[in-house]
């Protein structure tokens, strides 16, 4: 099975010295495509942390990290940035919609920052998208006119319009009610089991973790179990 990502004995330190703070202490992983994997953990114990430099979003203080198959470990900002814009989807907590966007206008914009997509095979690609979703007839509302749930839906499909090779997700649930965090889990699984989609989640959802076939725990920076189960 292809690796999409890979991280070598990854630290993160920040204040070096008598005051350190370790988020991660010596992290070694392996994400494979078409795998569905939740970072389970207390409040501090590098969850996010772990998801921001397999994201390109953060750069570990040493260690190696991979996406793809290719070494983004000291690359430039720009570097990083064009692999956060070819190869990787985000799902946040608080959605981090463009509220002055209609629902299509936040996928199209994905889309627009990738590149190499006209007009026309943009919306090809979006509409069956929203449709898919559940949320078709919302291409034309903005976020303030959708439910939470509704406009992680519209996060969702910004996440997966690029096809990336893996989507991380932040604690994707944190803000929903029950009932729209079911109805959000079954949609990933779906498309985790239908599409082969690669998610990796960080949550303390105890729904979401009973669904996810492979849990990551991390206590302390340092990942303490690696297997089946939450």
């Amino acid at each position: 099975m292809k690796v999409a990502a890979e991280c070598r004995d990854i630290y993160r330190i920040f204040n070096p010295g008598e005051f350190e703070v370790r988020a991660l202490d010596g992290v070694t992983l392996s994400l494979h495509e078409g795998e569905m994997v939740a970072v389970v953990g207390p409040s501090g114990s590098g969850k996010s942390t772990l998801l921001n430099m397999i994201g390109c979003l953060d750069t570990p203080t040493s260690g190696t990290i991979l996406i793809d198959g290719e070494e983004v470990t000291g690359a430039s900002p720009g570097q990083l940035a064009y692999v956060r814009s070819q190869k990787i989807g985000f799902i946040f907590q608080s959605f981090h919609l463009i509220p002055v966007f209609t629902a299509y206008e936040n996928v199209e914009f994905a889309l627009q920052i990738k590149g190499g997509y006209t007009p026309k095979e943009r919306k090809e690609l979006i509409l069956p998208l929203l449709e898919s979703l559940g949320i078709g007839q919302l291409a034309d509302r903005r976020p303030g006119q959708m439910s939470g749930g509704q406009q992680q839906r519209v996060a969702i499909a910004r996440a997966l319009v690029k096809k990336p090779t893996l989507i991380l997700a932040d604690e994707p649930t944190a803000n929903l009610d029950s009932k729209t965090s079911m109805s959000i889990i079954e949609l990933m699984v779906r498309l985790n089991e239908e599409e082969g989609t690669t998610f990796v989640l960080s949550t303390h959802d105890p729904m979401l973790m009973e669904e996810i076939p492979r849990s990551i725990r991390i206590v302390d920076g340092k990942i303490v179990n690696d297997g089946t189960g939450a």
